[in-house]
C-alpha cells in the first residue's frame, strides 16, 4: 500500500506484544491489537478492492474511506465494500489507546449467486457501502482470543487461528445477511458503464487467455447471469461474442503489422486448428486472413476499442 502526506503522516505507535498481522493463502488478512498513538496525526493510506471490517474491542477511533466518514466506540463493528482503489484514512490523537481487529477479504473470495440474502448481495454490488453493528459477547471474546494468540509459527497454531477467523467471518457474514442490520444510505453505487468498462478492460489485457465466466462474475461481485444481463443491454451482445470479435479485430492488427503468421495469430487468439480460426475470422470480416497477409496494404484495418 502507497503512503501520501498531508500534514504528519508517519505512524508512530507502540504495539503491545499481541496479534499483528496475519495473511491467509486465500488472501484474507487479519491486523489488530492493542496500540497506543504517539501523536497527533493523520494517516492516509491507498486500498485495493476489498471488503474490510472493523471490530473496536475498546476506545475510539476516527477514520474513512474518500469522503465517507466513519466512527466507532468500543464494542462497535463496521464492514466496509470497496469495489475501487481508495484512499483510506485515520485521525490520531496522542495518546490515543485502542483494541481492534481488522479482517480483510479479497472481493474474489465472495461468490455470491441469486440465491443468498438481497441484503448481502446489496452489499457486495454497491461501493463504499457500509454496515455498522455491535459486538455480540461472543464476537468480542473471540476477536480478544485471536488477539491474545502469539503470531503462529507451527502448522497446528495455523489451524487453530484460521479456525477461528472463519469462525468469526461465518458470524459477520450473518450479520449482513440480517434486516437488523444498519446498512448506510450513502452507499455508492458503482454505475453500469463503469462496470462493464472495467470487464472490458480486463478482456482487452487477457484477449491470449481462456476466459471463465463465472470467474469474471466472481470478480465483480456478480453471477454469471447478471454479467450476461449487463453485456446484452449495454452492447446488445453475449460475453462470448464480444470476446471472439476483439480477439478476431487483435488478430486482424497483429496480421497486418505482419508481427504474426495466420497460425500464430489462431493459437495466440483462442483457437486449436487455424482452420477454425480463419472461418471465423471470414465470417466475421467477409474474407481471408491470408488476404491480408498476401497484400497487408490494401486491407482496412482500423479496430475500434472501448475507449474509442
Amino acid at each position: 500500500m502507497e503512503k501520501q502526506s498531508t500534514n504528519s503522516l508517519s505512524v508512530s505507535q507502540s504495539t503491545e506484544p499481541l496479534l499483528n498481522h496475519y495473511k491467509m493463502h486465500n488472501g484474507i488478512s487479519v491486523f489488530g491489537g492493542l496500540t497506543t498513538s504517539g501523536k497527533n496525526q493523520k494517516v492516509i493510506t491507498i486500498i485495493k478492492p476489498s471488503v474490510i471490517f472493523t471490530l473496536l474491542l475498546a476506545g475510539e477511533l476516527n477514520f474513512g474511506y474518500d469522503q465517507q466518514h466513519c466512527e466507532l466506540v468500543g464494542g462497535q463493528g463496521v464492514g466496509v465494500n470497496i469495489l475501487a482503489p481508495c484512499s483510506f484514512w485515520r485521525v490520531l490523537a496522542e495518546n490515543q489507546r485502542v483494541n481492534k481487529l481488522h479482517i480483510t477479504v479479497p472481493i474474489e473470495w465472495f461468490n455470491c449467486s441469486d440465491s443468498d440474502p438481497v441484503l448481502l448481495r446489496q452489499f457486495l454490488s454497491n461501493h463504499q457501502a457500509s454496515g455498522y453493528f455491535h459486538l455480540s459477547p461472543d464476537m468480542t471474546a473471540l476477536s480478544q482470543r485471536m488477539l491474545n494468540l502469539p503470531h503462529p509459527k507451527t502448522l497446528l497454531d495455523r489451524i487453530y487461528l484460521e479456525q477461528m477467523i472463519s469462525q468469526l467471518l461465518f458470524a459477520l457474514i450473518q450479520k449482513f445477511s440480517e434486516p437488523s442490520i444498519d446498512v448506510s444510505l450513502f452507499s455508492i453505487p458503482i454505475r453500469q458503464e463503469e462496470k462493464i468498462t472495467r470487464i472490458m478492460k480486463y478482456i482487452e489485457h487477457h484477449l491470449h487467455l481462456n476466459f471463465c465466466l463465472q470467474g469474471m462474475a466472481n470478480d465483480n461481485c456478480m453471477s454469471v447471469s447478471t454479467l450476461q444481463r449487463l453485456f446484452k443491454k449495454e452492447l446488445k451482445t453475449t460475453v462470448s461474442q464480444y470476446i471472439t470479435k476483439r480477439r478476431l479485430e487483435a488478430a486482424r492488427v497483429k496480421l497486418n503489422q505482419g508481427a504474426m503468421s495466420v497460425s500464430e495469430a489462431a493459437y495466440t487468439y483462442g483457437y486449436r486448428h487455424p482452420s477454425n480460426f480463419s472461418n471465423a475470422f471470414k465470417k466475421h470480416f467477409g474474407y481471408a486472413p491470408k488476404v491480408i497477409t498476401q497484400s497487408p496494404t490494401t486491407v482496412n484495418t482500423y479496430c475500434p476499442t472501448h475507449e474509442d
